[in-house]
């Protein structure tokens, strides 16, 4: 079986992480400082915060918005359920939009249909790594006076108009997920725009409780600091050993990349062959981070037989992967919030004919051969 994904993990991580287990500063210490500074020189030098998650990063965003009950935040139904999770976790109320089948991305016309007086944030997601439009969602958040966040968990190389994304809104949110491009075994990134001084330090402090003088800055001074608490926080911290794995990861960064554009290219050659298998269009201006590779199946040429190709494929030895379920279908969106199935048809579309390959830097050139004869060839068959 050729899994899914396989997380590439050197001796320089190994002995990075040994070295911060023998250093007896686990957490909360320098080297998420060098983790966080590492990143943002990714980012354009927008500051960054490190947490315990890419779900946790999206929490403290709306958080910090200080939503009430009945404030609205539109979002994609096309996407993990994280995404729609923190929203309704922060008292407010989840409103979709549907996408672009092309680019599976949130359709900003859709998104400005959907604005009204309680909207209070979009939270757009680049699908797959697939950047969105900013362009055009930058305009409308700007002039309804609306706050933008971008869910980056699938995004940490891409660009829009080459400008990195990440760094066109409010602020955004990172994932170290071990299936991300990078990993810190778990763990998540907030970046903000450096002129974010006091947004910075209010979630600097709201990941650890709300403390404004944490246990690294009390070690590095002499004299002792007691703390304050100026309103309650949570614990999304992320640790020194998860931070010394991704300082290794990032130091990869462009060679996987450059790895994961030469399989994308094979798989581009032989996939678009195959009457009936549609791809992610790339949006224009937009470097794609290639966190995904997506074949949707027309319905007009394999009809409803999406699951039955996709058990067909695991059992020749290919594991593979729905990204995603439309988020309104699940039980709980149906029940509480009274979603139906109908109501974003090209979010469902894409659910009902999409699924994604193994597609990750440690392919070895035969499996990715197999990977091609087993899909192309159950594909056409």
């Amino acid at each position: 079986m050729i899994p899914y994904h396989r997380s590439i993990i050197t001796e320089k991580e190994i002995e990075a992480v040994a070295e911060t287990l023998r250093s007896g500063w686990l957490t909360a210490g320098k080297r998420v400082i060098e983790f966080e500074e590492a990143f943002s020189k990714r980012k354009e030098d927008q500051t960054a915060i490190a947490v315990s998650s890419c779900t946790a990063a999206l929490f403290l965003l709306l958080n910090s918005l200080d939503l009430e009950p009945g404030d609205q935040v539109i979002t994609t139904p096309f996407t993990y359920v994280a995404t729609a999770n923190t929203i309704l976790q922060n008292n407010g109320k989840v409103v979709f939009a549907d996408i672009n089948p092309e680019t599976m991305n949130i359709n900003p016309d859709a998104v400005l249909a959907a604005i009204t007086a309680r909207t209070r944030a979009v939270v757009c997601v680049h699908l797959g790594g697939n950047p969105c439009e900013m362009n055009k969602l930058v305009e409308i958040c700007q002039s309804k006076g609306i706050v933008l966040i971008e869910d980056c968990a699938h995004a940490i190389e891409g660009t829009y108009g080459g400008k990195a994304l990440g760094t066109f809104g409010y602020g955004s949110a990172f994932s170290f997920y071990p299936t991300k491009n990078i990993t810190a075994a778990e763990g998540g990134m907030i970046v903000l725009p450096k002129s974010s001084n006091e947004l910075f330090s209010r979630l600097s402090r709201l990941r650890r409780h709300g403390v404004d003088f944490n246990a690294w800055q009390r070690e590095s001074e002499k004299e002792y600091h007691f703390y304050d608490v100026s309103e309650p926080g949570f614990k999304m911290n992320m640790t020194d050993v998860q931070a010394s794995l991704g300082i290794q990861q990032l130091s990869h960064i462009e060679e996987w990349y450059k790895r994961r554009k030469q399989i994308a290219d094979t798989y581009n050659l032989a996939f678009l062959q195959i009457p009936g298998v549609i791809l992610q269009k790339h949006e224009p201006g937009g470097e794609h981070a290639l966190h995904l590779y997506i074949i949707r199946l027309d319905k007009k040429v394999f009809g409803e037989r999406r699951n039955q190709i996709l058990q067909t494929i695991q059992e020749s030895g290919v594991q593979i992967s729905v990204n995603y379920p439309p988020i309104h279908l699940f039980s709980w969106f149906t029940e509480k919030l009274r979603y139906r199935k109908g109501d974003f048809p090209h979010a469902e579309l894409c659910g009902e004919t999409c699924f994604s390959l193994p597609f990750y830097p440690g392919l070895t050139e035969s499996e990715v051969e197999k990977i091609i004869a087993v899909v192309s060839g159950i594909l056409q068959s």
